[in-house]
């Protein structure tokens, strides 16, 4: 079993400050700036997970469905502009719509599936707009990064940079050998790790045993 050295970058946020990061006046930019990571498009897949949240009520307390929860479908998009742009407003204007995440892949998700490698970019894009209750954070964007893909000085810049976008509050950064023998662990390690520090305040932050610290 191989292992591998990555680094972890989170960066999280609120959406009052300068809006959602999904908004395309927001994620252009940021497509800009990540267009230094993704160079091969054509093996970068976009999957974005969007819906119209169903709630019912159970002895007085509201809950969200997920089965009966409409969700849009895009399929799998390759890195462009175009594509970025699709996500961010197709369904805009769609009574009720919300938007959950969405994840980044290079090699794309098929390919590491099909051959049982691991990604050496992964990107979430994460926000809580239908949570019943709010955390702290209302958006993050966590990435995962083979460590020596990209020069680790222009990496840092480029995420201080998302950051400013995203109007954060907190920036954090990390590194970690990992040993697993195919994509998927990864990505529900990813899933987890993305909302790790959500609850936490700066201290904690700074503190908490097998986390980011602040870049």
């Amino acid at each position: 079993m191989e292992e591998i050295e990555f680094l972890d970058f989170g960066i999280y946020g609120k959406q009052q400050k300068n809006g959602a990061i999904y908004n395309w006046k927001n994620w252009s930019k940021c497509v800009d700036l990540l267009d230094e990571l993704f160079i091969d498009p054509k093996n970068t897949s976009i999957q974005s997970r969007q819906l119209i949240p169903f709630y019912y009520e159970r002895k007085g307390q509201k809950y969200f469905s997920d089965k009966k929860s409409k969700k849009f479908k895009f399929g799998s998009l390759s890195w462009n502009k175009k594509n970025n742009e699709l996500w961010c407003t197709k369904f805009r204007n769609e009574q009720g719509w919300t938007f959950e995440r969405t994840e980044i892949h290079y090699p794309k998700f098929s390919e590491c599936k099909k051959n049982t490698s691991f990604a050496d970019i992964i990107l979430i894009v994460k926000c809580n707009d239908y949570y019943i209750d709010k955390k702290r954070f209302d958006q993050s964007l966590f990435l995962m990064i083979k460590k020596g893909l990209i020069e680790e000085g222009k990496l840092d810049a480029i995420i201080r940079e998302l950051g400013l976008i995203m109007g954060a509050d907190l920036i954090g950064k990390g590194n970690r050998k990992h040993k697993v023998s195919g994509n998927s662990f990864l990505v529900m390690q990813l899933w987890s790790d993305s909302d790790l520090l959500e609850f936490l305040d700066e201290e904690d932050f700074k503190l908490a045993e097998g986390t980011l610290k602040l870049l």
